[in-house]
C-alpha cells in the first residue's frame, strides 16, 4: 500500500511539472516568436537605413527617428514599453546597429541614442502622433 501511495504521489507531482513545463514551453516559444518578428523588423529598418541617400542628420550614425521607429517596432511587436537604460529594448537597438555594420558601439551609445530619440519624440508630439516611449 505505501508503494502504492507514493508512486500515485510520485506521479500526481511529475502531472503537475509536465503542466508548468508545457506553460512556460508556450510563453518561451510566444518570446521566440516576438524576438523572430523584431528581427524582420530590425532588417527591413537595416534596408531602408542603408537606402537613403546622403549622410544621416545630427551627431549620431543612428538619426533620432530611425531610434523612434525602432521603438514603435519593439512596442508592436511586445506590447512593452521601450526603456531607455540596458535593458531588452537597448539589445534590440544594439543589434540594429549591428545588422547595420555599427555594432561596435557601445551599450552607453546606444543608451544615448535612446535617450536622446526619447527626448526628441516628446518634443515633436502632437495630437495626432504620439511618443512610441509615453505609457
Amino acid at each position: 500500500m505505501k508503494g502504492t501511495k507514493e508512486f500515485g504521489e510520485a506521479t500526481e507531482q511529475y502531472g503537475d511539472w509536465l503542466y508548468i513545463g508545457i506553460e512556460v514551453g508556450g510563453k518561451f516559444d510566444k518570446a521566440v516568436e516576438n524576438l523572430s518578428e523584431l528581427e524582420v523588423a530590425a532588417k527591413q529598418l537595416a534596408d531602408k537605413f542603408h537606402k537613403e541617400p546622403g549622410r544621416p542628420k545630427g551627431t549620431s550614425d543612428l538619426p533620432w527617428n530611425y531610434a523612434c521607429a525602432l521603438a514603435e517596432v519593439y512596442r508592436k511587436s511586445t506590447g512593452l514599453k521601450p526603456g531607455t537604460g540596458d535593458g531588452p529594448f537597448g539589445r534590440f537597438v544594439h543589434e540594429f546597429l549591428r545588422a547595420i555594420g555599427q555594432g561596435a558601439k557601445s551599450r552607453q551609445y546606444v543608451i544615448d541614442v535612446i535617450k536622446d530619440a526619447r527626448a526628441q519624440a516628446r518634443k515633436h508630439a502632437n495630437n495626432s502622433t504620439s511618443s512610441p516611449f509615453a505609457q
